[in-house]
């Protein structure tokens, strides 16, 4: 964990820029909101300095400087400086975002899957993000793991049902990188295959789109929103 954490930083900066590009600049407090609506383990992160055992640290020197360290047995390892808030935050949930070891175990979905447009996802599916990929478009794809499956017999995959699946926002102004509110239309793409489990590149013959659904932050509101059609 400590080694992937220091390399994660590592590349921070390279991203920042196309981050900044697609997302609007955040504070403290925004930040600490988004982390909540995108499921990440409290835990796993302080965002006041405070130096707990085994996370990912956001803490502020004086009024002109911002840190972002990984803190384990008492050591700060791949310190960065920032000198604005939002270019601090921002990088700190990028690097938050991309690794799947934050989010919160398996036993508690990211979010929750169903399309009131049919497509045989009337009833709520449980999502748990593994992790973000990109693709020649756009850099905000979900692979997630759903449950329960989806029947894979209507997709030619016989008795295979399907377990994992790819989404992507619908919406313009919508992405998946940061999200902002529930419910949020999403694209359910099939992974063709299974180069993208070990990789985080997409190319469009790497998927095969077969549902428009949305996704929502409990599963009251997605049978709720389901049942009304």
């Amino acid at each position: 964990m400590l080694k992937y954490c220091v390399n994660v930083l590592a590349k921070a900066h390279n991203n920042l820029i196309c981050l900044k590009r697609n997302h609007p600049i955040m504070n403290q407090k925004e930040l600490e909101l988004k982390l909540a609506l995108n499921g990440i383990e409290p835990r796993s992160y302080s965002l006041y300095g405070a130096d707990y055992n085994e996370c990912l640290v956001l803490s502020q020197l004086g009024n002109d400087i911002w840190q972002i360290y990984y803190f384990e047995r008492g050591v700060k390892s791949g310190l960065t400086e920032y000198y604005r808030e939002a270019e601090a935050c921002e990088a700190f949930l990028q690097i938050i975002l991309n690794d799947r070891l934050t989010r919160i175990n398996m036993e508690t979905p990211n979010y929750y899957l169903a399309s009131t447009e049919g497509y045989n996802l009337e009833d709520p599916h449980k999502v748990f993000v593994l992790k973000q990929l990109r693709g020649m478009h756009r850099d905000d794809y979900h692979l997630v793991s759903i449950d329960p499956p989806i029947i894979g017999q209507k997709y030619g995959l016989g008795g295979k049902d399907i377990t994992e699946v790819i989404l992507a926002s619908r919406l313009e102004g919508d992405t998946l990188s940061i999200i902002n509110n529930y419910p949020m239309a999403v694209y359910v793409f099939l992974p063709l295959k299974d180069i993208i489990i070990n990789s985080d590149e997409l190319k469009d013959d790497d998927i095969e789109l077969i549902a428009w659904a949305e996704i929502y932050q409990n599963e009251e509101g997605a049978r709720k929103a389901t049942q009304r059609q």
